[in-house]
């Protein structure tokens, strides 16, 4: 019985530790808060919610801002979104024409 109970125990800590490992955050960076349709995305993907904020905070110091009028997201598991995908596979001049930007479906949004 108690060989049961620590293989359990184990392979819940060998699962919640491998989860966390798997775990990639894309930055969003918006320079006007009050105008959310204008944004930076972070050229890279982090390895941890600390390192996107710390991505948003640099964003806003290079810019020399002092006012607390910006704001950021980070977004966990980020993917494009499938309509996107078709529009760069099948159309990628629609992209250009109406000037689209890409869409991102996370799994979680934070700030």
């Amino acid at each position: 019985m108690k060989k049961i109970i620590f293989s359990l125990i184990f392979l819940s800590v060998l699962f919640l530790f491998g989860c966390s490992l798997n775990q990639k955050w894309l930055g969003f960076y918006y320079p006007n808060a009050s105008n959310l349709l204008i944004s930076v995305q972070s050229s890279n993907e982090f390895n941890s919610l600390e390192e996107c904020r710390n991505w948003a905070n640099n964003m806003a110091y290079s810019q020399n801002r002092t006012d607390l009028n910006w704001d950021y997201e980070c977004g966990k598991n980020c993917r494009l979104d499938k309509d996107y995908k078709n529009l760069q596979k099948y159309s990628p001049e629609k992209i250009k024409e109406f000037n689209l930007s890409p869409t991102y479906i996370c799994d979680e949004t934070l700030n």
